[in-house]
């Protein structure tokens, strides 16, 4: 009777700690989603300064006393551009969603990847969409 106690305790010290070696491994995976999105997300701030600066040097065309030259079309070109393209990671949340998400312990960290991933990403992907349409209503107009 002790010796099947003894087992049983070991068999659930055994699962808890592959449990906690999954949530571990989530939790990089999860980390290392974001430091990649939060790298595309700074190319992306590049591209759309890159934008603004050409939409400007259009902008300025009428103060340049109506001088024109070649140079000026890859900006008209640009002009028309939203630098909305861009796509968000989700790897490591949906690697949790599979597992389940009761599997981080930490209720807070828990909540957190949730309102990232499950609501602010969602909310982001609606505005960018959002920009896109307009933008080609805007284009076609």
């Amino acid at each position: 009777m002790i010796g099947i106690l003894i087992a049983l305790q070991i068999n659930n010290w055994n699962e808890r700690r592959k449990e906690r070696i999954l949530e571990r491994e989530i939790i990089t995976e999860i980390k290392n989603t974001i430091e990649l999105n939060s790298k595309l997300l700074t190319d992306h701030i590049s591209v759309i300064e890159g934008l603004n600066s050409r939409s400007d040097n259009i902008i300025a065309l009428p103060n340049n006393d109506g001088e024109y030259d070649s140079t000026y079309e890859d900006d008209f070109y640009y002009c028309f551009y939203s630098g909305t393209n861009i796509y968000l990671l989700s790897d490591g949340y949906e690697g949790l969603k599979n597992t389940g998400f009761e599997i981080v312990q930490n209720v807070a960290l828990r909540k957190s990847i949730i309102n990232l991933f499950g609501i602010r990403y969602v909310q982001n992907a609606e505005f960018i969409n959002f920009i896109k349409e307009r933008s080609r209503y805007m284009s076609q107009s």
